[in-house]
């Protein structure tokens, strides 16, 4: 009867042990703690299955032994101790001398012997230095805006998806006390001006990527971030924090600028700087509508060309900053009209002779309208004897003024004298730089004024005698020719027994030549007389001047002074 006792014995041990499937360690919750260097106690939890717990007559020799580096964790030892298991969790107390050097821990659960289990498949602890953050990105942000944030750095501790971030364990310890309830079960947490931040973190050993939860975006500031990894004492929250680094949170964007200039259709718009305040930089900036020709570059500078068809208009500017937060505001400015203005002269201007230009506009304006006048000259074909040269007037300014105004409700400026010079051709006068209240409202279509000079005879300006009734007279005449030539030269002699009473200068073309090659201005022509005779008996004389287009006559009526 014993033996039979004996024997169902043996086979009731083992039918607690042989039906156990072998031991798995799915998670270690924590992963790693952070070095300690004190005795300071932490508790781990490993997550799996197939884990065997004391029998109900406490026969702990037949649980599922954890090592700890080949250490088997018990009450008799100095690194630590199981103080709980079910099938699919265990509870590991360590001592803070087991946690005081950063190291590499391997953990292994082991079912007892005589059953199916063996050794486990080993798991990995970390006891690791302080993490150590080298860079944010991006290192500022705006109030409002959503933020995901990558924090790098050094011996960050992944997290396992198994273990939650605080878990109170419904398990009993084998001496009957409640188990703790471990807060650090997570790996690297992330801190927010000294507070969790209850951030959502994928973690790597070198970096993690944050979503910040909106409500730590509400207040413009500076927010000191730092991580933590699991510290070895869950009384001090302080273990395992790393060094801090600055996050810069912006207010919103503000577009501050108030007002644009007055623009003018058809011309370029004043260059206006668009001032914001707040925002997280770099800003990108836009404008609606985009068909008046405004645009806006990457500084907020606000510039282009006005449609010419462009009346007040109203714009919107936008800035959008780093951070995807935009602002918004709408601007009311003028456009001004460019004004034609009417350039005219009053009447024919006659060869050598002064006129007389106006410059008007077809309405009166609200405010004085100015502006320049310039003039050219191009030469007629006509024109012979240094042709590239012209008369050093029209050269240097065929206009009494470079200036104009149109006096405030009027539309007419003052009289400004014209004068051709002495060549034939073509003056022409054009207005630029037009202003209204310091705006350049020239029209692009402005037509310059053309003014013929228009070639002819030569013209006798003048004639006087000196010497008349002696023996030897002369004969001055000042004029000009427009094609820059005289051809001829006569003179007509009145009085008494005269031999001849038409003299004609058969030299007068090379003269004139010559005077025209090297001067520009009206001609002074002295021709002499030398009488055989009686000298009384000449008692007037005309001259008579000639080129291409004709010849002007003029009887000499006066001395010379």
């Amino acid at each position: 009867m014993r033996k039979t006792v004996a024997v169902l014995s043996v086979l009731a041990t083992c039918s607690l042990v042989c039906a156990q499937t072998p031991p798995v360690i799915n998670a270690v919750c924590p992963g790693g703690v952070t070095a300690s260097g004190a005795s300071l106690p932490a508790y781990v939890l490993l997550i799996g299955s197939g884990f065997v717990p004391p029998s109900a007559a406490g026969r702990f020799d037949l649980s599922t032994i954890v090592e700890w580096n080949n250490v088997t964790l018990n009450a008799a030892n100095t690194t630590g101790s199981v103080l709980a298991t079910t099938p699919n969790e265990i509870l590991l107390g360590l001592n803070g001398s087991a946690l005081a050097v950063a190291q590499q821990v391997t953990i292994t659960a082991t079912n007892p012997n005589g059953n199916a289990g063996g050794p486990s498949t080993t798991a990995s602890f970390s006891i690791l230095p302080p993490p150590v953050l080298t860079a944010l990105n991006p290192v500022a942000t705006t109030v409002g805006a959503p933020l995901t944030m990558t924090v790098t750095g050094a011996t960050f501790l992944p997290t396992s998806p198994l273990c939650p971030a605080i878990m109170p364990l419904n398990l009993t310890t084998f001496d009957g006390t409640p188990p703790p309830t471990i807060s650090d079960t997570a790996g690297t947490t992330l801190y927010w001006n000294g507070n969790p931040s209850n951030a959502t973190l994928t973690v790597g050993t070198n970096a993690i990527f944050a979503v910040i939860p909106p409500a730590l975006l509400t207040t413009p500031g500076t927010v000191n971030v730092a991580v933590r990894n699991p510290g070895s004492s869950t009384s001090n929250a302080s273990d395992g924090i790393s060094n801090s680094l600055q996050l810069l949170i912006n207010p919103p964007p503000v577009i501050t600028t108030a007002t644009l200039p007055t623009g003018v259709a058809g011309k370029a718009f004043p260059a206006t700087p668009i001032f914001a305040t707040g925002g997280t930089p770099p800003f990108a900036w836009s404008v609606s509508p985009a068909n008046i020709g405004l645009f806006i570059d990457a500084n907020g500078v606000l510039q282009g060309v006005l449609n010419a068809a462009a009346a007040s208009t109203t714009l919107q500017v936008s800035v959008r900053d780093a951070a995807s937060v935009a602002a918004t505001r709408t601007f009311n400015f003028a456009v001004l009209p460019t004004v034609p203005l009417i350039l005219s002269v009053q009447g024919a201007i006659p060869h050598g002779q002064q006129g007389k230009l106006t410059v008007s506009t077809n309405q009166p304006l609200s405010a004085d309208v100015t502006g320049n006048l310039s003039s050219s000259f191009a030469l007629d074909g006509s024109v012979v004897n240094n042709t590239s040269a012209i008369d050093p007037v029209v050269a240097n300014g065929a206009l009494s003024s470079t200036t104009f105004v149109i006096p405030a409700g009027a539309t007419t400026s003052s009289l400004i004298n014209v004068i051709p010079g002495l060549a034939a051709g073509i003056l022409t006068v054009r207005a630029s730089n037009v202003l209204l209240n310091g705006l350049d409202i020239t029209s692009a279509a402005q037509a310059p004024l053309n003014i013929p000079v228009n070639a002819a005879a030569p013209a006798i300006d003048s004639a006087c005698i000196t010497g008349l009734g002696t023996g030897t007279f002369s004969v001055r005449v000042i004029g000009s020719s427009s094609t820059r030539q005289v051809l001829g030269a006569q003179f007509a002699l009145t009085g008494n027994k005269l031999a001849a009473t038409t003299i004609p200068q058969n030299g007068a073309k090379g003269l004139f030549d010559s005077y025209y090659s090297t001067n520009f201005t009206a001609f002074n022509y002295t021709q002499t007389f030398e009488i055989f005779g009686v000298p009384g008996d000449v008692s007037g004389v005309s001259v008579s001047l000639s080129n291409a287009l004709g010849s002007s006559t003029l009887t000499v009526q006066q001395s010379c002074q």
